[in-house]
């Protein structure tokens, strides 16, 4: 049985934004939350540099990612997952993405052509099956 996130349509309608502002660079965030398997709610995100400047790759500037964890102490909320977005390609986590996955953390990964939303996915990296595991997305109002 997969596990699920959530999120409000107006944290996904950021995101989106975020990665259609980047475009044709790949965008990338940290997702703040909450976490009791199987389900994950998002509730707000950090948009992040990426240092890479690039289309098939992204890098979190490491002061954002230690920022983001003391953001989320100090709200009561975890760090549960990275988003980035995928240009011009499949939202399907490459070589590149579960080569520097961290356990256990959700992946939106969405994927734009032309600056559309062609398909936005999530995935949680499995450190005991040393894969992405798909997650059923849900964005409500």
């Amino acid at each position: 049985m997969r596990s699920t996130t959530y999120l409000s349509y107006e944290v996904f309608a950021e995101v989106l934004d975020h990665c259609q502002a980047e475009y044709p660079l790949e965008a990338c965030g940290i997702l703040l939350g909450t976490s009791a398997p199987p389900q994950t709610m998002v509730t707000e995100i950090i948009r992040a540099k990426n240092i890479k400047r690039s289309s098939v790759r992204y890098e979190i500037e490491p002061s954002t990612l230690q920022r983001s964890y003391f953001t989320a102490e100090m709200k009561g909320l975890e760090v549960v997952g990275i988003y980035h977005s995928h240009p011009d390609i499949p939202s399907e986590p490459s070589e590149y993405d579960a080569e520097h996955a961290f356990p256990e953390q959700i992946y939106l990964i969405i994927s734009l052509r032309v600056k559309t939303r062609e398909e936005v996915t999530a995935w949680r990296w499995s450190s005991q099956k040393n894969k992405f595991l798909r997650e059923n997305l849900v964005v409500h109002r």
